[in-house]
């Protein structure tokens, strides 16, 4: 699990792609956008879109999703809301987004016990490369658990050991896994 700690601001991550699905769009435009340039294929038509378009509730909601797996199990404690929404280009029905994410902001507060915020930028590009929507997430991130001896609370070691990678606590004087030290 990612800490408040682990975070380093410009850390960015490829998130893959995002299918603007017809059917989905529509659905969740009923649901949480129901203006009728959304829902209704006649008003899309009649639109500055000229066809059925996604709502921007809709591609944030496909890019967060994706970046949110792809950066991985983060030790968020609560959503504090998005910011600087921008949306550049329509997304349409088949339109793939390839999404990108990086840290942008962290707020550490003094002390290492505090959490603070995080803000991880989230960029979907349109087929043509351009940007489509880009976004702030920000969250409130937990600080790894340390006991009031600066060990780390689940393990009873220095918090300055860290795990290596195969999630084992990385052995002590070198000594590799399997053998005592």
């Amino acid at each position: 699990m990612l800490h408040l700690d682990d975070l380093v601001i410009g850390d960015a991550v490829d998130c893959g792609t995002a299918l603007v699905e017809a059917t989905a769009m529509t659905a969740f435009a009923v649901r949480f956008a129901p203006h009728r340039v959304f829902v209704d294929p006649v008003a899309a038509e009649a639109s500055l879109y000229a066809r059925p378009a996604a709502a921007s509730l809709y591609a944030m909601a496909l890019c967060l999703g994706c970046a949110v797996r792809a950066i991985g199990d983060v030790a968020v404690l609560c959503d504090l809301g998005f910011g600087a929404v921008t949306v550049a280009a329509p997304l349409h029905p088949g339109d793939r987004l390839a999404v990108r994410a990086w840290w942008s902001a962290v707020e550490r507060p003094p002390g290492g016990v505090r959490p603070g915020g995080a803000t991880l930028t989230v960029e979907g590009l349109a087929p043509d490369g351009r940007p489509a929507i880009r976004f702030d997430a920000r969250w409130l991130v937990a600080r790894e658990p340390r006991s009031p001896a600066g060990e780390h609370a689940a393990f009873g070691r220095p918090a300055a050991v860290r795990h290596h990678r195969g999630g084992d606590p990385a052995p002590a004087g070198g000594a590799g896994r399997g053998e005592t030290g």
